[in-house]
């Protein structure tokens, strides 16, 4: 079976607490290895009580004890071993990510702009020109504090109209893309020219 095509059942409750409460929602995804998954969460949670509610939807990672954060007794707070991006993005307000390809593709493609809080080299670039093009900002590793989070969420926040108005553009110039149609010739000349 098609993992994309199996609906979480706990999205039904997002769904609703969305449609119900207006509610913004942001969705956390930092990789399976994050180190700092633990502190973004917890300062997603603090930025949620302090500051506006938020409907936060998180992918549990091998670096965090998800029992202890799970009792925070926010019934906002969604943490799933697997919340599907192609099902989760439509509700999305802000991704909060670690700034790999793939997730900054999913996120782009629906047009959702992003927080990026890199690991390594590879992201920190990519995260950089999302900044520079005015999808989302960039928020040091190195550097990371709760105050330098709670500024680039209230950026957003604050912009949230002129982000989404720039994501929604790079969103259409991807889903022009084919990619198995760019893939397949690709293979193809590979081969060819192999033979």
């Amino acid at each position: 079976y098609d993992l994309k095509m199996i609906a979480p059942k706990w999205l039904d409750e997002v769904v609703e607490l969305k449609k119900s409460s207006g509610l913004p929602v942001i969705y956390l995804s930092m990789g399976s290895t994050g180190f700092l998954y633990r502190k973004i969460l917890l300062s997603l949670i603090n930025y949620s009580k302090r500051k506006r509610s938020l409907i936060i939807v998180g992918n549990t990672c091998a670096m965090m004890d998800s029992e202890k954060i799970a009792t925070t007794g926010s019934e906002k707070v969604f943490l799933v071993d697997f919340a599907p991006a192609e099902k989760l993005l439509p509700l999305t307000d802000i991704m909060v990510t670690h700034g790999g390809r793939g997730s900054l593709f999913h996120a782009l493609r629906r047009g959702v702009p992003i927080i990026g809080i890199p690991h390594q080299p590879e992201q920190e670039w990519n995260l950089r020109r999302i900044e520079k093009l005015n999808l989302g900002r960039l928020v040091s590793r190195l550097k990371f504090s709760e105050e330098l989070l709670f500024e680039a969420l209230d950026y957003l926040f604050e912009n949230l109209d002129n982000y989404h108005y720039t994501a929604l553009k790079y969103s259409n110039i991807i889903k022009n893309y084919d990619t198995e149609k760019i893939v397949t010739n690709t293979v193809k000349q590979i081969l060819s020219e192999k033979l």
